[in-house]
């Protein structure tokens, strides 16, 4: 029988004197029995933490990570909406510059 039915049984005999081994199903249930994803993550942060990298603030690292492993695989990314936000969010008057080429702000100028 998988876990997960022995775990739904138990709980639907209601019997209190389960109380423990229902607490130890639900544990089983949260632990990896493998440490690939954890193999991974290590692999995808040697990746990204390179030594041009090295100066990398704690907090823009780990949000790269996080997209790096939880993020979209580059066939699904759709970065139209990241590019419009990162053209749109410059100072006020100062405006994005590309190659030393100052790029058009309305909303109808694409690269």
């Amino acid at each position: 029988m998988p876990i997960y039915d022995a775990y739904i049984a138990l709980i639907q005999t209601g019997v209190p004197s389960l109380k423990n081994i229902i607490s130890l199903v639900e544990l089983m249930l949260c632990l990896s029995c493998s440490t690939a994803k954890c193999e991974r993550i290590f692999s995808s942060l040697k990746l990204l933490k390179s030594r041009f990298r090295a100066s990398l603030s704690q907090e823009n690292l780990q949000a790269q990570l996080q997209v790096m492993v939880e993020g979209p695989s580059l066939a699904e990314f759709k970065p139209d909406l990241a590019i419009d936000k990162w053209l749109n969010s410059a100072s006020e008057g100062k405006g994005r510059h590309i190659n030393g080429h100052k790029v058009c702000q309305k909303k109808t100028c694409r690269l």
